[in-house]
């Protein structure tokens, strides 16, 4: 701008004042900036220099983040934490030691402390950001082909199906039952929602304040675990209400509590007992006259089998040993029948009655 004023001073006939205007209007200012413009050009003209401006940059508020007292309380705190540290406690220990230090100075009636959002942006300014613990790789397979063709194909139409056909209790504002019309012989239904969790002793915290990616060393085992086992309605958990008798059933709440380990684990043989022996009974007290949809995860110890099902990973590849006796099967090719154990009339009087492997059962069907 100083130097375009120049510039037409040597070019125009006119004032500076005027000139200074002229510039000022074309950027949208007005004479408080031409009255600028002048005192920079006529600064240039006897000095050959423009002055910086200084607003701005003299600090109007102070920060006890930069007094070293307090930076040595942050540090001391943060090294005694750990990983356990957060905003909150950070927050508690300056302002315990702007009290003790404001005490000792004589000044008992002023009220100094900081918020927990101003610890959050000091341990920003330190270099600290929260973040996830990373222990190990997650791979998310919600997005996967078969499983969207599964939830498109066969899941949400099937559910689009139950909500369409008006059998769905549903319940006021106040928790009323708003009664519906059914034809006869058809049940209300209730979705009962199922899911597990397990709590482990060394789980930690899954989010933490963290400087430079230095991630906490944890230890390998997760410790003594829980495993939790809950049914969820519309209304909360599956569960007798109070004012219904249930003291004929095992408990008045469908929760299960597994302490897993060692040999001790939540296999699909439990799930069928905890659906069968516990869930149902405590739905049929609660909900008389109603049908339960029970909705599961793809859990892999929610695709319970029988016993004597025929899954080939149960099997073992040479004849005998631990393996399971599985039902018949059947050879297509031939039309017939094929048995998964060693007859009792077999020429090997050490197999009868014992289970055939795969190799066998291959051989067999001409494999």
């Amino acid at each position: 701008m100083v130097l375009l004023l120049l510039q037409l001073q040597l070019r125009k006939s006119q004032s500076q004042r005027s000139l200074s205007l002229l510039l000022a209007d074309a950027c949208g200012g007005s004479e408080k900036i031409a009255r600028g413009i002048r005192t920079w050009a006529d600064f240039w003209i006897s000095s050959r220099y423009i002055r910086v401006g200084m607003r701005g940059t003299f600090s109007k508020v102070s920060s006890w983040l930069t007094d070293e007292g307090v930076l040595l309380t942050i540090r001391e705190y943060i090294g005694a934490v750990g990983e356990k540290l957060t905003s909150h406690g950070l927050a508690k220990a300056v302002n315990k030691y702007l009290k003790e230090e404001h005490i000792i100075n004589g000044a008992e009636d002023w009220n100094c402390s900081i918020s927990e959002r101003t610890a959050r942006i000091w341990l920003n300014k330190l270099g600290f950001q929260w973040k996830d613990v990373q222990k190990g790789v997650y791979v998310d397979g919600h997005e996967r082909d078969d499983v969207i063709a599964y939830r498109q194909n066969i899941f949400l139409p099937q559910m689009d199906e139950i909500y369409s056909s008006g059998s769905l209790r549903q319940w006021d504002e106040d928790g009323k039952v708003i009664p519906i019309c059914l034809p006869l012989g058809e049940k209300e239904k209730i979705l009962i929602t199922h899911d597990e969790s397990t709590f482990n002793a060394n789980d930690g915290k899954w989010q933490m304040w963290i400087k430079d990616n230095a991630y906490p060393l944890r230890k390998k085992g997760r410790g003594k675990g829980i495993m939790v086992s809950e049914f969820m309605t519309p209304r909360g958990r599956l569960a007798v209400p109070p004012h219904i008798y249930a003291e004929d059933l095992p408990r008045h709440q469908a929760t299960e509590f597994l302490e897993y380990g060692q040999d001790n684990w939540w296999t699909e043989e439990k799930m069928v007992e905890h659906v069968s022996n516990i869930a149902i009974p405590i739905f049929e007290r609660a909900y008389p006259g109603c049908q339960a949809v029970f909705l599961f995860d793809n859990a892999s110890n929610h695709a319970a089998f029988a016993p004597d099902t025929l899954v080939v990973t149960n099997m073992n590849l040479g004849l005998g040993g631990k393996q399971p006796v599985m039902r018949e099967g059947f050879i297509h090719s031939k039309q017939r029948p094929q048995t998964m154990i060693f007859p009792e009339n077999y020429s090997d009087l050490a197999l009868r009655g014992k289970p055939k492997g795969i190799k066998q059962v291959l051989l067999e069907r001409g494999l």
